[in-house]
This record gives C-alpha cells, sequence and structure tokens, in this order.
C-alpha cells in the first residue's frame, strides 16, 4: 500500500466534500433560509454530517487500526486533532455518526448519568427572520 497515494486520495476527497458543501450551502441553503418546505436543506446537510463523520472513522481506522470500539477510537481521534473537548466530540459521534446513520435524523442525546440532554443548532444567519437575535 502506498501510503502516500492513500493522503492524497483521501485529502482530494475531503477537498471536494468541502467544497462542494460551500457550494450548496451558498447556492440552495442560504437563497431557500425561511421557505417554508426548504428551510435549511436539513436533509441536504445532514448528508454532509454523515459523510464527514464517515471520514472521521476511516481515518481514525487508518491512524489506531479496527481493533478497538469506534465510538472510543473515533472520539479518541477527534480530541487528539483538539477539534473540541473530550465531552463534545463524544456527543458529536453519538449524534452525527450513530444516531442521524441509525434512524436518518439527527436526535438528542441524554446522557443518564449527568442528567444532560445534548442538541444541536444550525447557526445563525445574519438577516434570517426565522432566527433569534
Amino acid at each position: 500500500m502506498d501510503v502516500n497515494a492513500v493522503r492524497r486520495k483521501l485529502q482530494g476527497e475531503i477537498d471536494g466534500l468541502e467544497q462542494e458543501a460551500k457550494v450548496v450551502y451558498a447556492q440552495l441553503v442560504l437563497p431557500h433560509w425561511g421557505d417554508e418546505q426548504l428551510h435549511g436543506f436539513p436533509r441536504t446537510l445532514y448528508g454532509y454530517m454523515m459523510l464527514s463523520f464517515a471520514y472521521v472513522d476511516l481515518l481514525s481506522t487508518y491512524w489506531r487500526g479496527s481493533s478497538q470500539g469506534q465510538t472510543k477510537r473515533m472520539i479518541d481521534f477527534m480530541e487528539l486533532y483538539d477539534i473540541a473537548k473530550r465531552e463534545a466530540c463524544s456527543a458529536a459521534v453519538q449524534i452525527w455518526r450513530h444516531k442521524l446513520l441509525h434512524t436518518g435524523s439527527p436526535r438528542p442525546l441524554f446522557d443518564e448519568s449527568t442528567g444532560k440532554v445534548y442538541r444541536w443548532l444550525l447557526p445563525e444567519i445574519s438577516g434570517c427572520a426565522q432566527c433569534p437575535t
């Protein structure tokens, strides 16, 4: 296996994902923000989240191997690259990888040990009449 070839291929795929998501956001999501039927294009954006976390899964497997648990491996990988604090990485993997993948929609995450409920929020868009100020 040529590690550099794999790295270039994956980097190209991730760069392509980023470019596509930016175009969809600018040309579809923002122009239809507030539209009753298309507000936020959530199913399209959920697809991007699923794909993003599939890449986290793949890259963390290259990093550590597949012998350890998937969830712990993905959280460790995200934390290693300082994506967020461990608690946020854990909630993100649960919501955007597991709940979204298995149910077709993200679901609130309830931590029984702390009583916390984790949800997600689209960032505020300037000028959006339906967004809180």
